[in-house]
């Protein structure tokens, strides 16, 4: 057997080898009986089946599904296209290069500012899992700004 710095490559059936990668941050993984029960009655499966040792079952097929986004035939854009796009309506509304992201950081702010939608269902609409991501994304404006300001000074006396 001989042993990589990333993982361990043994030899199997028919001159083939097999890899097999290290623990996760140098740790041993602990697997209960019942799973080590079920992977040796697999393997015992697939010896007396004539298959390959390490042979997988193919993928299940693919769900379908329909793009966000599509072409005129139903098709994905591919980002390349949507680049394209992108420079396209930059160009007609005259606004400087902006990565195509910072729609969604606009979309956040806006929603935060207006009130419109509480953190929580803000959230939720955008896909993430926690309020602090959400609040990430918000982006600070200079009117915002020039308020909390103004009220620090009343506070302190400085007006």
């Amino acid at each position: 057997m001989a042993s990589m710095a990333r993982g361990t490559v043994s030899p199997a059936s028919k001159g083939s080898f097999l890899f097999m990668a290290p623990p996760l941050w140098g740790q041993r993984r602990a697997v209960p009986d019942e799973v080590r029960e079920k992977q040796r009655r697999a393997a015992q499966a697939r010896s007396v089946s004539g298959l390959p040792e390490g042979w997988m079952p193919p993928p299940p097929p693919a769900q379908a599904y329909e793009p966000l986004f599509p072409t005129r035939h139903g098709t994905p854009l591919s980002s390349r296209n949507v680049r394209r796009e992108w420079a396209l309506v930059l160009e007609r509304a005259r606004v400087d290069d902006r990565e195509f992201h910072s729609i969604r950081a606009s979309f956040i702010t806006s929603a935060l500012v207006s009130r419109v939608l509480s953190l929580k269902d803000l959230q939720e609409v955008v896909g993430h899992t926690s309020p602090l991501m959400t609040l990430r994304y918000a982006q600070r404006s200079q009117e915002r700004q020039a308020q909390v300001i103004q009220v620090a000074k009343e506070q302190m006396g400085l007006t």
